[in-house]
């Protein structure tokens, strides 16, 4: 009977431990649950922040082509992501081409080009 009493202890000692510890699991993956959440959120603010500095660059950078006469006929379109502004359409000459590139360069915030204009031939 002190065998069969042990046992029964033994057990309920046990069950106990599985219980606390797999309490202790729920608990730390709810933690790394939290953490995931407030580094997506981190994440997501960095990426509307960057969204709206690609805007605010490629509008200023319209605006520089724009204001360059030698370039005011040409339609030239241009996206920015990440500091990297993409410039494509057409233009009449090289000369035109490297004025488009130099204009673009001199915009505060450009960090590279993707060059992607045409010359017409």
């Amino acid at each position: 009977m002190k065998d069969s009493y042990q046992s029964y202890v033994f057990m309920g000692l046990l069950s106990s431990l599985l219980i606390i510890s797999f309490s202790g699991c729920e608990k730390s993956e709810g933690v790394v649950d939290s953490q995931q959440s407030v580094a997506d959120a981190n994440q997501s603010s960095l990426d509307e922040g960057q969204k709206a500095f690609d805007m605010q660059l490629a509008k200023k950078v319209e605006q520089a082509i724009a204001d360059e006469e030698a370039l005011s006929e040409f339609v030239i379109a241009v996206m920015a992501t990440n500091g990297v502004v993409q410039l494509s359409g057409e233009v009449e000459t090289r000369a035109e081409h490297d004025l488009v590139v130099k204009v673009t360069r001199d915009v505060d915030g450009v960090d590279r080009i993707s060059d992607l204009l045409r010359i017409k031939q």
